[in-house]
């Protein structure tokens, strides 16, 4: 890297497969789809362009967490979730590179690691369905348990309210999970 280029000579490289059954690696984990990689300060920026369903493929499995082929509803209605928020938030980081980070600040994406095959097929399944209120995207916001009710979407961030983002009492369906109830201790 010299001076904000690539070997001085490169603004960026894009790295796709020879063909379409080749698939990229980069530090242990498979990717479908380019990498993009960039200079950033001292360092290089990766990033993965990839078609919406191959990325959904890498995101519902972390998403939704250990489910089984009897959930397919399930898995289907957070496919369509998870494509609805990455729909509703391209081009959301001005002067970024990238429309989504691969993190819970967005959603979590792991790439090929964690494809499951039901899933894969839930997302194949849902391709193009989002949902829309009075014809434009939702904010898909969704989180991996509820914690008794939830609430108006103005009092958690700093965002517009939206009538389909409001408190409602989620009738302890996420009980199972080992987040749904926890204990906080102080000493004296």
């Amino acid at each position: 890297l010299k001076h904000g280029r690539i070997d001085g000579k490169f603004d960026e490289i894009l790295v796709s497969p020879r063909s379409g059954r080749d698939i990229l690696s980069y530090g242990g984990h498979r990717y479908r789809g380019m990498l993009r990689i960039i200079p950033h300060g001292v360092a290089l920026r990766l990033i993965n362009i990839v078609h919406m369903e191959d990325y959904l493929k890498g995101v519902v499995p972390p998403e939704i967490g250990k489910v089984e082929s009897g959930d397919l509803e399930a898995v289907k209605a957070q496919a369509v979730a998870a494509r609805t928020y990455s729909m509703g938030h391209l081009g959301q980081y001005s002067g970024e590179p990238y429309d989504m980070r691969c993190d819970v600040a967005d959603q979590l994406y792991q790439g090929m690691e964690v494809e499951v095959p039901f899933i894969s097929e839930a997302v194949e399944g849902t391709r193009g369905f989002v949902i829309k209120f009075e014809d434009e995207l939702i904010n898909a916001y969704y989180h991996s348990t509820c914690g008794g009710y939830t609430d108006d979407i103005e009092e958690v961030w700093d965002k517009p309210s939206a009538p389909y983002l409001r408190a409602a009492d989620d009738s302890g369906i996420c009980n199972w999970s080992k987040y749904f109830n926890w204990r906080e201790s102080y000493s004296a």
